[in-house]
């Protein structure tokens, strides 16, 4: 059983999220792609009626107090929008449904905005815009109480809620839909790979889980997982009579240093 790296992404609200490899990858391709990608976010395409029922009126009261932007130089043409302007449009209406005051949306944007990879100037927000509407992958929007938001595909926030929860409540706002409502002639349903982990997968995530064991070995038969080995370090130089008497099937290997035991490596065989 192959068990995908995971990415540890520290967030703005101080939450692990967790990546796997194709986060690296794809973002590799992001990056090398950007210059192309930009040209197609920032073309201005979109005008004020693709907005459904904003009026101009509320379109430009939120440019007054710094909801969107208006770059015209001749404020007489019409209003132009882009990609990006447009969906940040569909979550302002998004979060009015829940009361959000302008305030807490201006915080959304700032937090939307400051959202980078690690180590990387790239923006998250056209990285994963790319993701779902190239790729078709479920990206969501969790936004807190105060406006700090967080943007990842379906997976990597249900991954990261199974191994370190993600305590407050949220509201969460669907990337994909918002594309679709957008590109409407085009089918942007997102492609959704759910695979359940069988009783014996799940043991395996728990042994991670406990974080104890230096190393877990899995062996197979016929593509069928029989044993797992899950070796730990003991140091309270505990009885190793007592340690024997823990488990019927185990490997006990005594590390010394001087003469003298230092710590014991118990490996715990477990027929699955």
């Amino acid at each position: 059983m192959n068990i995908q790296k995971l990415i540890k992404i520290k967030s703005q609200r101080n939450i692990l999220l967790f990546k796997g490899d194709s986060f690296d990858i794809n973002f590799i391709t992001f990056v090398s792609k950007k210059e192309i990608l930009d040209k197609f976010w920032m073309k201005k395409i979109f005008s004020t009626k693709d907005t459904d029922d904003i009026t101009h009126r509320t379109i430009n009261h939120w440019d007054t107090i710094g909801l969107i932007s208006d770059d015209r130089k001749d404020k007489q043409k019409w209003r132009k929008f882009n990609v990006l302007e447009l969906v940040w449009i569909h979550i302002i209406k998004e979060l009015r449904k829940f009361d959000f005051s302008n305030k807490k949306i201006l915080n959304v944007k700032k937090s939307l905005i400051g959202l980078k990879a690690n180590n990387n100037n790239y923006p998250l927000f056209e990285y994963y815009l790319s993701v779902a509407l190239l790729q078709k992958i479920p990206v969501n929007l969790i936004v807190f109480y105060d406006g700090i938001c967080e943007i990842a595909t379906k997976s990597e926030f249900e991954t990261s809620r199974y191994f370190i929860g993600i305590e407050e409540n949220f509201i969460n706002i669907d990337i994909n839909k918002i594309l679709q409502e957008i590109f409407y002639d085009k089918d942007l349903n997102p492609k959704y790979n759910f695979i359940e982990l069988s009783k014996k997968e799940l043991k395996i995530i728990e042994r991670i889980r406990e974080g104890r064991y230096k190393n877990i070995e899995i062996k197979l038969k016929d593509g069928e997982i029989k044993t797992l080995r899950s070796t730990e370090t003991i140091k309270n130089r505990e009885k190793i009579v007592n340690i024997i008497q823990q488990d019927e099937y185990q490997t006990i290997k005594i590390n010394t240093e001087k003469g003298k035991s230092v710590s014991i490596d118990r490996t715990k065989k477990e027929k699955l």
